[in-house]
């Protein structure tokens, strides 16, 4: 399966209307926003780069940069095909917390220590702005559903720490 054959994802919203009344306001198929001619892909399916307020509308496809700043969120599903060779994304880290949770199949989490665990449907996962790589080392396609939450980091994470003193 390649980038052309991901499908598109329902997003059904709510709202109000002029009363005030909870109403169904959207219900449109996203298409994959970010994919790799190897089939991996993202559905944007939300977000803002501020805030999250009620009463705001989707963003426009393709107006919002994959990570968010400080304070923006996005919603998405990620979607990794089976890799045999083991390569997968490489290794990366953002300015985020990544709330996830395995729909179906199963992935290989890697850090950058070499740590590294299975998650599979139903397993959960709060990546807290570490570096990190995904592989799908499986037999099936495996979906993320990830809120992906921009976020300050600590100034000790970022600057390495004082040599002790001799």
């Amino acid at each position: 399966m390649n980038a052309v054959d991901l499908p598109r994802i329902r997003r059904v919203t709510t709202g109000h209307d002029q009363g005030g009344k909870a109403r169904l306001i959207g219900d449109d198929g996203v298409e994959a926003s970010i994919y790799s001619t190897s089939g991996n892909g993202f559905h944007h399916l939300w977000g803002a780069d501020e805030p999250a307020r009620i009463g705001d509308t989707a963003p426009a496809a393709g107006t919002l940069t994959p990570v968010p700043p400080v304070g923006g969120h996005r919603f998405g599903i990620f979607r990794l095909v089976p890799d045999p060779t083991g390569q997968g994304p490489g290794l990366h880290a953002t300015d985020t917390i990544d709330l996830a949770l395995v729909l179906q199949g199963e992935l290989t989490l890697e850090l950058d220590s070499g740590e590294q665990t299975v998650l599979r449907a139903g397993d959960t996962l709060v990546q807290n702005g570490t570096a990190h790589r995904w592989r799908n080392n499986g037999p099936d396609i495996a979906l993320l559903a990830v809120v992906v939450l921009g976020a300050d980091v600590r100034p000790d994470l970022r600057t390495p720490a004082p040599l002790p003193d001799s």
